[in-house]
């Protein structure tokens, strides 16, 4: 009995290997947030809610890393439907438009995993896939330019989106000339609303402003930064207007604090 018991553990030996890394790391995944959670204050963290084609609503979100960090970390909301299935993130360097993007796909990985996710509430689209196009760098291994890697990643999601996949991208076209850099975002936004996909778009190009005019299920965020007392202030304000005019007094006082600090 026993050597047959062997034999067929040798042959099967590495899906047996598999099986065990998977739980591995479910354990590991599982068992961490929830000590994790277990030390927080009850409405720090709640159980998240799927629906088929509902909306992704979140409320008060924060990075579940940084907010351990930073005793003054900011939540930020989201909203996504049918009706709104794209958000322009726009703001100035150091607002937090990455960590934004960055605490809204660790939301919804953590929540599609059986997590409690860091929000005072929140109801979930549950995704096929999830796309992310962030950062800058080069591939010497692949004889990879910045905007030829760039490229490739953005390539990558075209061909493989679907309208139940969550897609958030983090300046897309900066690689390159400015006006090379716009038409490519203005085209991939344009593609991506074709598809109903729910995509999260953070830029420094103002003139993607001009997509909420044309295409009604777009929606504009900008983080706000203010100067107050020797500090800076972040805020995420939603844009009625197609464009914010930054007063030159309160960009020069902030750019003037960045460089002293």
């Amino acid at each position: 009995m026993f050597s047959e018991l062997m034999d067929a553990i040798r042959e099967n030996v590495s899906v047996l290997t598999l099986l065990a890394e998977a739980l591995c790391l479910l354990d590991m995944i599982v068992n961490s947030f929830a000590q994790m959670i277990s030390t927080k204050p009850v409405d720090r963290y709640v159980r998240p809610e799927f629906t088929e084609n509902g909306p992704m609503a979140i409320d008060s979100g924060r990075h579940p890393i940084l907010e351990s960090i930073h005793d003054d970390f900011i939540a930020n909301n989201l909203f996504l439907s049918e009706a709104a299935n794209m958000v322009i993130v726009t703001g100035p360097n150091m607002s937090g438009k990455s960590t934004y993007l960055q605490q809204v796909c660790l939301i919804v990985i953590l929540a599609q995993v059986g997590c409690y996710v860091p929000a005072r509430f929140s109801t979930l689209r549950v995704v096929d896939r999830l796309f992310t196009r962030m950062g800058a760098v080069d591939n010497l291994e692949s004889n990879s330019s910045t905007f030829m890697t760039e490229m490739k990643e953005t390539a990558f999601i075209m061909q493989n989106v679907t309208e139940r996949s969550l897609i958030v991208m983090d300046e897309l076209g900066r690689a390159t000339s400015s006006s090379d850099g716009f038409a490519m975002a203005w085209s991939c936004c344009e593609h991506l609303l074709s598809l109903k996909a729910y995509t999260i778009f953070a830029t420094h190009m103002e003139n993607l402003s001009q997509l909420a005019p044309i295409y009604p299920n777009v929606k504009i965020l900008h983080f706000h930064v203010d100067l107050k007392n020797n500090h800076i202030d972040f805020k995420v304000v939603p844009l009625r207007i197609l464009f914010l005019c930054w007063d030159d007094y309160l960009r020069t006082e902030i750019l003037l604090y960045l460089v002293s600090t």
